[in-house]
């Protein structure tokens, strides 16, 4: 490739030793890398938006690859309107009357898709993912499954056998299902003998870019002094729907986008457009947050409250016509649907023929702070002034630091706003605090901010003679990391990152008329980075000054230290022909980063004949990306380290610096902590994997190791290589059995600890263990276990049978340690031991019951060997409690058990409530009784009042007498009572009273009314609980 130097027909600008701190992520920008789909979200066909009619639009859609693309253009709802094959480069125009676009217009989606993926493979650009090596069957006919376990399609086969490649379609054909390919042979080509290699690959998304130009008095990207305005935007990247669906917490992929300004101040209005590309239909919400001032947010208002929309249905508002905005509003604009939508507010200035457009920038749910930038800012440079709109997307007040930098490299103005939430604030540069920004004056702009924030940023020409009034609006971006490039065989370069414009002009260098491109370019970041500038025409055919002698691409290197920007400006480009429309890449290589836009203007346009469009970002980080590994299999020792080489490469050679983790994904290792490594500047990377946990059964391990070369997060099958990792042992098996005691006591358990190592010198988790009893008292005993992660399992043999004459057992313990089918063996003998005494034991030894039941007891006599004894005398009687003195007798049976029971006599209070039984019992007849003992617990019942007795009348008085007793039927004295009259004629009487000593309340009313029915009740809080009588009626 030839390298052709910036001279005169270049404007660049160094910004040296520029501090301007990190780049924001990407998945936060506006202007998103590109992908294989694109959005345009209103193409207008003679509409009339916002006080201004006769607008139509035309798109341009560009190939930005080196490779030959097919592109199809559909309408919203993904119905087809046109489509065709752009060659490398190349770039195509539609007005929206030759896509067959109805008035007033709609939302436009265009498709890439691989003319010729064989190029991609043969060029090395795609990633094998697969290959096999079947032997051909009968002629014409299919070969099933010669490649399986696929996650998803391949984009590519490749049937090789030798040195002969076979040619898909005239050979063979292809079809995947299931995770699987079979090669169909019905084709007249030829066909393989024998054994022959099926490969299949993974080839990147084509990247395309587009922009769109609508006009006023004119249709076309080409203007004339017949067209009265101008203004266009930069179509939307899938990367941008897919960010605007990532919500936060409690979302479900709900579209969300943010319109920075809408406005119907200083004669401007503003007609918002959103556009359904879901595909289903979908309810749409706008919410108008109006801009209060520094500081201060004003009110919100709804502009769209649950409005549905069908597949590829718009919605236009006009804030003045539609939503009956007063002069003087200004704000932004938050969009929310179910589904994905995009939209884009279309800023009117009739009075001044002036058209701004502001496309919506996705509202992620992240809360970390944005940084994006402005490569173009104007002071008072020709008549044209910057403003900048800036809208919080958090809750939180957001502190947003504008900064400017001159041509010196220097800060030469800074302002600082606080934005409170969701509200927005307006930059005026002219009004900025000045340090050194003079008139005629071209900046950059850092706009950081300590939450997320969007910002658009507006050019306007007021004043200045020729060309008077025109303004253009773009997002504020972030910018392009750099990458490596290549030259392919076909004479184009392979940018592993690119900035992307589709559309460019050049007018008349005599007049300085006509339809003219400027790009600006910045580097934000703290290294050098070259923009490798190249233009081509509209049949992707390298154009001068950046064609080789061979026709080859040779583009314009433009290197730019930390902080630098360039201005490339086509009226200066004298090779190139007057009246040029194409398009441009810019290669973006080495470690520094470049964000850029396009101003495309034509002074000759009678009103507004200004447009501006982002250079669209994108990258290719998965050309032929992938792992190699020094061994994809090997056999270390156990309990050792094994360390895995591994190197990093993509279509470019070594990728250094790329972060990698090596993580065992299956094996008796899984589970351990994922290993972090980075790539050296050879791309390599070693990880040392340490085994702790391989077994006999269980020892070989898959390390997976995964490098996300294309940032989403996921382990995508082409960024993942696995290394088989075959433990070998170290050592013998060893089996042993370790009693908690050789002498237990008789009718206990004794528990035995089954330690298990295997070969790795590791536990042998999962070895199934039995424990017997072979000899002894207790034979033909038998229980199971299975030995844990920890190599150890317990089984407990328990004494039923050992008497003073047989009380030795062995126990037999019998495990497959090494698998082999044989299961090892050992023993351990014990000797149970007489308990020492004879003893009584109750069951249940406590109880809580209702004061009323009865507590029942089962009273078991055993001997010293734990046997049981019957026909022994037992007593069981309460010993302390409130039913002390209380005693049954009973005798043990067969089974050397008898039941004993007793009761609350009504005898439990609140404070003596739990009874002790002791059970008494001569066991071993040595005259002296065994004992055991059980407590009771008596639990109250429901405190009462009931009457005592019938109501006693006399001429205009009765008395009502009331017993009050607790949950223990225990009878309550000195008890506040109050009665009460509740219905009747004396409805409302009330008397209060206290209980007597046996508990006893009377209540006598006096200067009654002595006619009709009344309802008496007795109320008391009893131990905290309100309780009260039945009703008590008294017939006068």
């Amino acid at each position: 490739m030839k390298h052709r130097l910036a001279s005169l027909v270049v404007m660049l600008v160094l910004v040296a030793s520029l501090s301007i701190g990190t780049v924001a992520p990407a998945a936060a920008a506006p202007d998103s890398p590109g992908e294989g789909t694109i959005y345009f979200p209103w193409v207008p066909n003679n509409a009339s938006l916002a006080g201004i009619a006769g607008i139509s639009g035309a798109i341009t859609v560009q190939n930005v690859e080196p490779f030959p693309v097919k592109v199809t253009v559909k309408d919203a709802a993904g119905n087809e309107l046109t489509s065709l094959t752009l060659n490398p480069r190349a770039s195509q125009s539609w007005t929206a009357g030759e896509l067959g676009i109805a008035e007033p217009g709609a939302g436009v989606v265009a498709v890439a898709a691989w003319a010729d993926v064989a190029a991609l493979e043969r060029a090395g650009v795609c990633v094998e993912v697969a290959s096999a090596s079947p032997t051909r069957g009968t002629p014409n006919t299919v070969d099933g499954n010669v490649i399986t376990g696929l996650a998803a399609r391949p984009d590519y086969i490749r049937v090789t056998q030798g040195g002969l490649t076979f040619a898909e379609a005239h050979d063979y054909t292809w079809t995947y299902a299931d995770g699987a390919v079979a090669i169909d042979w019905s084709p007249r080509g030829a066909e393989p003998a024998g054994t022959y290699t099926v490969t299949a690959y993974d080839c990147p998304t084509p990247r395309i870019a587009g922009v769109e130009k609508h006009t006023v008095g004119t249709t076309g990207v080409q203007t004339s002094a017949d067209t009265a305005m101008v203004d266009g935007y930069t179509a939307l990247p899938a990367a941008d729907i897919a960010d605007a669906g990532n919500g936060g917490a409690l979302l479900d992929g709900q579209s969300r986008w943010i319109v920075p300004i809408a406005q119907t101040n200083a004669g401007w209005n503003t007609a918002l457009v959103i556009t359904n590309v879901s595909g289903k239909n979908t309810s749409v919400n706008a919410t108008f947050y109006a801009a209060g001032g520094q500081g201060y947010a004003g009110p919100s208002v709804a502009l769209l409250a649950g409005r549905m929309l069908k597949p590829g249905e718009s919605v236009t508002v006009d804030l003045r016509q539609d939503a009956g905005f007063p002069e003087g509003e200004v704000g932004s604009v938050w969009v929310d649907a179910t589904h994905a939508v995009v939209a884009a507010a279309f800023r009117m200035k009739p009075a001044t023929g002036m058209m701004l457009t502001t496309v919506a920038q996705p509202r992620t749910g992240g809360a970390a702070a944005t940084v994006t930038f402005g490569p173009l800012v104007f002071r008072d440079y020709n008549g044209w002034n910057t403003g900048i709109n800036i809208a919080n997307l958090s809750d939180r007040d957001n502190r947003v630091t504008v900064t400017y930098y001159n041509y010196a490299g220097n800060v030469v103005a800074s302002d600082t706003v606080t934005i409170p939430a969701r509200a927005m604030e307006y930059v005026y540069t002219p009004a900025s605090e000045n340090f050194g920004i003079g008139e005629n004056q071209i900046t950059a702009v850092r706009i950081a901010g300590t939450a997320p924030l969007a910002a658009a940023v507006d050019e306007v020409k007021y004043l200045g003679g020729q060309g008077q009034g025109h303004a253009m609006s773009y997002p504020a971006g972030q910018a392009q990391m750099g990458g490596a490039s290549r030259t392919l065989d076909n004479g184009r370069v392979l940018y592993e990152s690119q900035l992307a414009l589709p559309l460019l002009q050049k007018g008349n260098a005599q007049t300085g008329s006509g339809d003219t491109s400027g790009i600006n370019l910045f580097n934000p970041s703290g290294m050098a980075v070259t923009a490798s500038v190249q233009f081509v025409d509209a049949a992707g055919v390298p154009v001068a000054p950046t064609t080789g002698a061979d026709d080859g691409e040779a583009p314009l290197n433009l290197t730019l230290p930390a902080g630098a920007g360039a201005t490339v400006y086509t009226l200066s480009l004298g090779e190139m022909p007057g009246g040029f429309r194409g398009a441009a890449v810019v290669g973006v290589l080495g470690g520094g980063t470049l964000v850029g836009v396009s101003n495309n203007v034509n002074y000759e346009v009678a009103g507004d004949g200004s447009a501006v469009y982002n250079l669209l970002r994108t990258d290719f980080t998965r050309f032929q990306a992938g792992l190699s590994v020094d061994a994809t299999s090997a056999t270390p020792t156990a309990r050792g380290t094994y360390t895995l080489h591994v190197t990093a490469l993509n279509a470019f050679g070594p990728i250094a610096g790329f972060p990698l983790e090596c993580k065992v994904s299956a094996g008796p290792n899984a589970g351990a902590p994922a290993i972090q490594t980075t790539t050296d500047q050879n791309g390599r990377a070693s990880c040392a994997i340490t085994d702790t946990a391989a077994s006999g059964s269980n020892h070989e391990d898959t390390v997976t190791v995964w490098a996300d070369f294309n940032g989403n997060g996921v382990r995508d099958l082409t960024e993942t290589t696995a290394v088989t990792l075959i433990w070998q042992p170290s050592g013998p098996t060893i089996l042993t059995a370790t009693p908690s005691t050789t002498t237990p006591t008789a009718r206990q358990s004794v528990t035995l600890t089954i330690t298990a190592v295997d070969g790795y010198g590791g536990p042998a988790n999962g070895v199934a263990v039995t424990c017997a009893v072979t000899s002894g008292p207790n034979s033909g005993q038998s229980t199971g276990a299975t030995i844990g992660a920890d190599g150890q399992t317990t089984c407990a043999i328990t004494d039923a049978k050992a008497a003073a004459n047989n009380d030795t057992d062995t126990i037999t313990v019998t495990a497959d340690v090494d698998g082999d089918g044989t299961g090892e063996t050992t023993s351990v003998t014990v000797t149970w031991q007489p308990s020492g005494v004879a003893r009584l034991t109750v069951s249940p030894t406590s109880s809580s019951l209702a004061y009323t039941f009865w507590f029942n007891m089962t009273v078991t006599a055993v001997d010293a060997y734990g046997g049981p004894v019957s026909g022994v005398p037992v007593k069981c009687q309460i010993t302390a409690g409130p039913n002390t003195g209380q005693w049954v007798n009973a005798t043990t049976g067969a089974n050397g058990s008898t039941t004993c029971s007793v009761k609350n006599y009504d005898n439990a209070t609140y404070d003596n409530y739990v009874d002790t039984v002791t059970v008494t019992g001569d066991v071993d007849g040595d005259g002296t009784d065994e004992t055991a003992t059980a407590t009771v617990t008596w639990l109250p019942g429901q405190s009462s009042i009931n009457l005592s007795g019938q109501p006693s009348k006399y001429s205009n008085s009765v008395s009502v007498a009331f017993i009050v007793r607790d949950g223990y039927y225990q009878l309550i004295p000195d008890l506040p009572v109050t009665c009460e009259v509740i219905q009747g004629t004396n409805a409302g009487k009330t008397v209060t009273t206290t209980t007597s000593i046996n508990g006893l309340a009377y209540c006598s009313f006096s200067g009654m009314t002595p006619s009709g029915t009344d309802v008496i009740v007795a109320k008391a809080t009893i131990r905290g609980q309100e309780r009260q009588s039945s009703w008590i009626y008294v017939y006068w």
